[in-house]
């Protein structure tokens, strides 16, 4: 039987992938399909296409935790997120023409969408808790549907994404 914890808070913390995040994902999806684990495998001039096609998106993520009352902190492997596809365009330092997904972006519609991605399914909250609650058990911490709904979910932007959201500008990471 797994020890009872109080819990204090329960949320996601959520950050941007940038472009050298994206290439090592897909340099590890690579290596997994080599490995047979996953597909697909990308040739090195697919990565670079791929990145490129990135920067016209707004690419999000989110990683649930919980608190505990013994002051550990939790925090999902999983990544959920959602990636944001826009066409607004910023011009650079030389005069050309930028792809600029982050133009329009801002704090609120990225903390709404957040929610609703992490939700999942907002008719049914056992399901929408028992993906949290079973990892946090194969981690040693006994948690009920009932104490997880029972705080308020937190969002906590990172200082990254905060910066990168005041800026707007294209060239900033």
């Amino acid at each position: 039987m797994l020890p009872r914890v109080r819990l204090t808070g329960v949320g996601a913390l959520v950050d941007f992938m940038s472009e050298d995040e994206h290439r090592a994902q897909m340099i590890r999806f690579t290596r997994l399909a080599r490995e047979g684990q996953q597909t697909p495998a990308y040739s090195p001039s697919e990565m670079e296409e791929e990145i490129l096609d990135r920067r016209r998106s707004l690419d999000i993520e989110a990683r649930e935790f919980v608190d505990l009352a013994d002051g550990r902190r939790l925090v999902s492997e999983d990544r959920l997120g959602f990636s944001s596809r826009r066409s607004d365009v910023v011009l650079d330092e030389h005069g050309h023409a930028q792809p600029d997904p982050w133009q329009d972006a801002d704090r609120e519609d990225i903390e709404q969408t957040v929610r609703m991605v992490v939700r999942r399914d907002s008719t049914n909250s056992v399901d929408r808790w028992n993906r949290l609650r079973e990892e946090m058990e194969t981690r040693g911490v006994a948690l009920t549907v009932a104490e997880l709904e029972a705080l308020p979910f937190v969002l906590e932007l990172s200082d990254r994404l905060l910066r990168r959201l005041a800026a707007r500008r294209f060239d900033v990471e």
